[in-house]
């Protein structure tokens, strides 16, 4: 069985050298011969259950001898080597995505009414609607949490020249910098996203969220 590994150690360094703490806990997973990836905003390690194992004592004293104040660790499986669900789960799962199927069947089936003014499927109001009959002119859609999102990024992507994912190590952390002063991670599933345009983990992200708030 393989596992993984990913820790970050405190205190955090932004957009420059890495502190020494981060490079000893890196160096200690290497020199235990894991497969280590040095990532902007944690470090990842990955290998064999028993030699991961028996690297995390090493690796969490490297870094508090490095001068780390405090090392936060996640052990997980990779996703790929996860059991497949039982019989009953994965029924579950069929229900779920039948009866989801069936009400989006519903929906298509029952087009919106006239009290829906804005044809994206929102019932305006009659004051909406009266002043669309006057004008004439057909109402703006509503701006989507997501479509916030994805601008936002796009904005920071622009800015910074490159696509996220593309960024150095120091560039990615100022991205998420950039993100977290506009407002990006008060909206619904941003960690998420970020975390995927980055190429890190929602673990990190979130890490780096809480330090910032301490």
């Amino acid at each position: 069985m393989r596992l993984e590994a990913e820790f970050t150690s405190e205190p955090f360094r932004g957009e420059g050298s890495p502190p020494e703490h981060a490079l000893a806990a890196r160096d200690a997973a290497a020199e235990a011969g894991l497969e280590t990836d040095f990532g902007p905003l944690g470090t990842l390690v990955s290998g064999d259950a028993k030699e991961v194992l028996e690297a995390l004592p090493a690796i969490a004293r490297a870094a508090l001898d490095g001068g780390a104040t405090q090392v936060t660790l996640q052990v997980r499986r990779p996703a790929a080597s996860n059991p497949p669900a039982d019989e009953d789960t994965a029924a579950q799962h069929r229900r779920s995505a039948a009866s989801e199927a069936s009400r989006n069947n519903a929906t298509a089936s029952h087009p919106p009414t006239s009290a829906d003014t804005t044809g994206t499927g929102r019932r305006g109001t009659a004051s909406e609607a009266a002043a669309n009959s006057a004008t004439g002119e057909e109402p703006a859609a509503p701006v989507g949490l997501n479509d916030a999102l994805a601008r936002l990024i796009a904005d920071v992507e622009r800015e910074l020249g490159s696509p996220l994912g593309d960024l150095d190590r120091a560039g990615k952390q100022r991205a998420v910098r950039l993100l977290r002063e506009r407002g990006a991670f008060g909206l619904r599933k941003s960690v998420s996203s970020v975390a995927d345009a980055l190429g890190v983990t929602r673990f990190t992200v979130y890490n780096y969220l809480n330090r910032e708030a301490d």
